[in-house]
This record gives structure tokens, sequence and C-alpha cells, in this order.
């Protein structure tokens, strides 16, 4: 028999082929874990294969309690007390050490000259990667695009502060002005205590208040109301940006972002307050004698808001700030001329060195709908802005009025099969297919074509609701068919592209139409809300709007032959015309035109709903600046006359009750007598008690809730 081979499998006699598997030698003798040395490390494999090894951390040891309590403060973090000291003996030293030859300052020049130029590159390098809508940033008063008279006027109301928050000693106010003027504040401030600066995204609102305000010496404290909805947290922020000092030592100016986009209850209801506290506390300064006034303290002791507030919102006619509207200096920012945008632009291509023609920086003005923050993005990431000069090129997306341009301008110099295909391929990479639509459906009635029978308006008017279909399969479970949307723009082309389409064609933006149609509807919820529920009941809202307010607008500012003088005809319409604004709840009040003329508005300001031109509009503020304050005047007389009438009638009375007291005196003493007796004697108290059970309200009470 043969005998069977011994299998031993020990470990040192095994070939392993990988290292990760062979044991060491001193594993086999030592008590140590694998992979740990006597040192304290350890070898960590890697799934590369590399080895490391990590070193075994010495412990430190404990600090005890009384150390602790013992140690240095400076020790706590740095001694700061030092490095000022060592600051002092280093610029002593500086200044105390001797000239040094010509040849070492010759090279302290080279080595100066070398840091220059080091840290210019470096400070290149860094603005690289810096964005330009920041870089370029206004920083003075003179590097604003567009709206001067709006940031003129911006610090004209920062500057009526000065009397009370520097201290200054201005023109004092004669009694030529108090009666002149109709406010008059004990602090000098202006009549509304809050401005609010409303205008689109992107035209530089915020900016220019945080540049006015540094400029006129305040310290900006900035607060975004959107996102502040607490009431009592709100509420706090505001009162200590506004009391607190700051390190500077310069006083505090609030700007508050994005109003519109607050809660009623946050941050507008903490101004509302803060302003309510300030118009009360005047008026009790205004009553009282100073020394009674400056004596009182606790929950009377005076409020008064002494700095400026700064409220910046898109849209002005929200419901949220219909209250803040009425009390705040409201200024609307407007785009910036093509000009001035392209002056802009042309000066920061000139410093990024970035070459572009006109023609191009006018495409990137309209692309951005006249947006300067917009603007100079697109110059810096905008098709390859920011790469060398060499391989630099326009390489941007068309905008969609100029493929609108496209679509109705035929070229001599191409077939029209070539050019069909070139436009083609422009709309298959658009984004915005439905704008190129809607702008070749608002401009074909205006574009040169040949059609006798007008049969191609009926055509294409077929193409359009199959466009209309194919943007709308995607919302019905169909599949998205937006793609063929571009067929309707290409059969524009065919039916209305000729030769004679030169000019280019403008096309207004949805944007405009829409803020224009949510401004108007505002004004018509407000009115209609003011109406009494007779005249709400009578009228819709579009009945309002459309037959309602504009003969209310022809009757509240009536003509007038003679402004000194008023027939009964006059007097007839001036009667009417407070009859109609106290019916339809509205208030005169002063305003500002589009030059910033002192004007007389409504409030609501039904102008906007009722008038479309700027000419008519223009003719009715002259003529209700004419008319309204004879209206004021009216209207104050007829109030005059109402409390007169009240006072009499309730001395009248007063009269009466005085001589019936003095008749039924003892009568009256005589059953109160009367009265008691029969009190004392007839009062008895009854206890009433039914016995049962109820199955109405069953709650588990606890015994211990019988003692909180």
């Amino acid at each position: 028999m043969t005998s069977k081979p011994s299998l031993d499998f020990s470990l040192d006699k095994l070939n392993f082929q990988n290292r990760l598997l062979a044991p060491r030698a001193s594993q086999a003798t030592s008590l140590l874990l694998p992979g740990t040395q006597r040192d304290g490390s350890k070898e960590v494999h890697l799934a590369s294969g590399r080895v490391i090894t990590l070193k075994k951390r010495t412990p430190k040891a404990p600090v005890s309690l009384e150390d602790a309590i013992h140690q240095d403060k400076s020790d706590y973090g740095f001694r700061i007390n030092e490095l000022y000291a060592k600051l002092e003996v280093e610029e002593l030293k500086a200044q105390r050490q001797p000239a040094s030859s010509t040849t070492t300052e010759n090279g302290a020049d080279r080595t100066k000259s070398k840091k220059k130029k080091a840290r210019k590159s470096n400070i290149k390098g860094s603005e690289k990667h810096t964005l330009w809508a920041e870089k370029w940033r206004p920083k003075t008063f003179f590097d604003f695009v567009g709206n001067e008279l709006t940031n003129r006027k911006i610090l004209t109301w920062l500057r009526q502060w000065d009397r009370v928050v520097f201290e200054k000693n201005l023109k004092p106010m004669t009694t030529e002005d108090e009666n002149s003027s109709r406010f008059t504040d004990p602090f000098g401030r202006p009549e509304r205590k809050v401005l609010l600066i409303t205008g689109a995204p992107g035209l530089g609102k915020t900016t220019a208040a945080h540049v006015i305000a540094k400029q006129a010496g305040y310290e900006v404290m900035e607060i975004n109301a959107s996102d502040e909805r607490a009431g009592q947290r709100v509420k706090d922020k505001v009162n200590n940006s506004l009391t607190t000092s700051t390190f500077s030592g310069k006083p505090t100016c609030l700007i508050a972002d994005e109003v519109d986009g607050g809660a009623e209850f946050g941050f507008i209801k903490v101004l509302m307050d803060i302003l309510n506290d300030d118009a009360k506390s005047v008026k009790k300064l205004q009553s009282l004698e100073y020394s009674k006034f400056k004596a009182q303290s606790g929950k009377n002791r005076p409020k008064f808001l002494l700095r400026p507030i700064i409220c910046i919102c898109n849209d002005a006619y929200v419901p949220a700030l219909e209250k803040l509207r009425l009390n705040a200096e409201m200024i609307t920012f407007q785009q910036a001329t093509e000009a001035s945008l392209m002056d802009r632009l042309r000066f920061i291509c000139d410093a990024e060195d970035v070459s572009l023609t006109n023609s191009q920086l006018k495409e990137i003005v309209m692309l951005t709908d006249y947006d300067i923050r917009s603007c100079v993005n697109l110059l810096q990431f905008g098709g390859g802005l920011n790469t060398s000069k060499d391989s630099r090129k326009k390489d941007f997306q068309m905008t969609w009025y100029g493929l609108v341009n496209e679509v109705f301008r035929r070229k001599a110099k191409m077939s029209p099969k070539e050019q069909f295909t070139h436009l083609a391929q422009l709309l298959n990479v658009s984004t915005n297919i439905d704008k190129v639509v809607h702008g070749c459906f608002q401009a074909y009635p205006g574009v040169h074509f040949q059609d006798v029978a007008m049969s191609k308006p009926a055509k294409i008017s077929d193409w359009l609701y199959f466009g209309d279909r194919m943007g709308h399969a995607q919302f019905e479970a169909i599949g998205d068919l937006s793609y063929y949307q571009s067929q309707v723009a290409l059969q524009f082309f065919n039916m209305f592209g000729d030769l004679g389409n030169r000019s280019s064609i403008k096309v207004k933006s949805d944007w405009e139409y829409f803020e224009r149609r949510k401004q108007t509807s505002n004004i018509v919820k407000q009115v209609y809300t003011r109406l009494n529920s007779q005249l709400r009941s009578m009228v819709s809202e579009r009945e309002l709007a459309t037959l309602v307010l504009p003969y209310l607008d022809y009757i509240i500012t009536p003509e007038r032959k003679s402004i000194h003088h008023m027939k009964e005809g006059d007097k007839l319409k001036i009667e009417n015309a407070i009859a109609a604004i106290q019916g339809f709840g509205l208030y005169l009040n002063k305003g500002k035109d589009s030059d910033y003329n002192d004007i007389f508005v409504t409030f609501p300001d039904i102008t906007p709903v009722t008038r479309f031109d700027s000419g008519s509009v223009k003719k009715q503020q002259q003529r209700q600046t004419q008319v309204f304050p004879t209206l004021l005047k009216e209207m104050e007389a007829l109030k005059a006359k109402k409390r007169a009438y009240a006072q009499m009638a309730e001395g009248d009375t007063k009269q009466t009750q005085n001589i019936d007291d003095l008749k039924n005196q003892y009568t009256k003493m005589t059953e109160t007598e009367a009265n008691t007796k029969k009190q004392k004697t007839d009062v008895k108290i009854w206890v009433k008690y039914h016995e049962g059970f109820s199955n109405a309200v069953r709650k588990p009470v606890k015994w211990e809730n019988l003692w909180q």
C-alpha cells in the first residue's frame, strides 16, 4: 500500500503570491496585533498595494481644575498687546534707520518694483475669477448709469435728515416758511419718514441706495424683508438697527430689500407701528410743554424715528404695501437709455480688453431688456468673452426678436431654400420659440407682403392653431410635441418673407404688458374695496374699470372758466366733485410726476386706468393741480361746518339736560331711597339644583389637574 501524503498546512511553508496574505516572521513570536509595531505605529495596506504607517498619538497630560482656573488669560488667544508692542518697535526702527547708500537704494527700488509687478500679477489673476457685475459696481454717485433725476431725489431726501441725525445748523424755518408749507416737523425731518424705491429687477435700485447712503455719511444696515416673517424677531432686529451705534461712529441708515415679498404681519406691520408711534409722539410734543414731555418715562416714553429708512421693491402695488404707500415717499426707477448703456458697456470692454462692435453691444442691450446687470454678466460669460483675444468670438444664441427679423427678411444673396434651411437650424436651437411665434403674430400685419386676396392671413391662422396645440400637448399627457412649433415660424417665412422688409422690427415684450395689466388690476381692486355695499352690488370690477372710472375722472376734475371767481355752475360742479370723491372713498394727496414736479393726485391714483397716452396724462395732471387745491379748501370748510353744527347741538342738549336735572333732582333722591329700602327687604338668593347625569360632555379629570 502506498502511504498517503501528509498534509502540512503551516503558514510558513505555504507560498503566498500576494504579499497582503503572506505572514510576517515577527507575528509568530510577538503578542502584538497584526500590523502593529513595537513603538505603537501601525501599518495599513491600501487597495492599491500602498503601505501607510500610522504613528500612535502621545496622550497629553490632563489639566487639573486648579491649573485651568489659575491659567493666564493671555493663553486663551492671541496676545494682542504684545503684537501691538512689536509693531510699534518695528515702526520706530524703520524711522530711525539711517539712509543707506545709493547702491542699496537702487537694489531696494528693484526689489520694490519686482514686488509691485508680482502684486499686480496676483491682482490680475484674482480679478479673472471675480464677477464683473461686482467689479464694475458703482462706487460713487457719478458712476451711475441713467436715472440721474431719481438718484438726486434720493440724495435730497437723505439730506433732509441732516438736522436731526448730524445735528447740523441748517437754515432755520421762518414764519413765512411755516405759513407756506403745509407740514412742519419739530426735528426738521421730511414729511414722509420712509422712502419706497420701486422698479424692475436689475435697474440698480439696491446699489443706488447703498452708494448714496454711504456718500451721505451713513453706515448701511441691510435687512431682507422677505426672509424675516416672525413678528417679534423682525421688531427686535429693526429697533436694534435704528438705535444701536456702529464701530465707525457713523449713524445708521436701514435699507429693507424685497419688501413686496414680505407678509403684512411681518416687516410691514413693524414699520407701520414705528411710524404710528412717531406720529403719536410728535402730537404729544406739540400739545404738552417740553418739561412735562421730557419727564415722561416707561410706556409713556416718546418713541421718535430719528434714522432714515429706505424700502426697495419690484412692485409697489401689491396688497401688502397698501398702507405703506400712504406714508412713504415713492420713487420709481426707469430703464436706462440705450446710449447710456452702450457707453458704459464700451467702457467696460475697453478696460477688460474685449473687442465687440456697436451692433453687438446693441444686441446685448436688447437681449437683456435694458438690464445693466445682465448686460455685464453677458459680456463676461456670453460666448467666450473671457478667453484670449484671438479665440474670442460672438458665440451666444440669436435673440428671439432677432429671429423675428430673420423670418420676415429675405436675403438676395441666398436662395429661398438655403435661407429656409439656415432659419430652420436657428429655430431648432432656440429656447424661446414661443416668443418667436408670438412676435411674428404681432409683427406680420405691419410687414410688406404681396397678397391681394388676403388668403395668407387666413392660412397662417390655421398654423397658429396648430402651434398652440403642439405647445399644449405636453400638459395633456400626449408627449412633448413643442419641437413642431418651429414649423409655424417657418410658415411665416414662406408667406410673409419679402425683400422689402429691410427695417428692423421692434416687438414689445410680454413683460411690459403684464406689469401694466397687474398695476391696473391692483388699482381697480383698491377702488372696488372702498365702495359701499350698495355700489358694490351694482357694478363689477370690469364695469368699474370700463364704464365708471373714466366718467369719475372727468367729474372730479371739472373745467372752470375763472379760477378766482366762481359762478353758480362752477360751484355746482365742485359740489358734485366733492360728493363723488367722498362717495368712492378717494383721498387727495400731493405727489410727484415723472420730472419730480409737485402735483396733486388721488389715492388710489386712477389716472393709469383712464389715461393711456403720455400727452393726456400730463394734461390731466395739470388740471388736477389747478382744481384739487380748491376741492381741498371746500372739503375743509364742510368739515368745519359739521364740527360747528355738532358743537351747537351738543350745547343745546347740555342746557336742556341741566334744566331737567335741576327739576328732577329731589324726585330722583326720593326714588333712590325707596328703591334701597325695597332692595333690603325684597332681595333673596335662590339656589336650584337638578340631580341627574348627562353624556353631553365627558372629559377625564385627574386629581392633579384640580390643583394646578
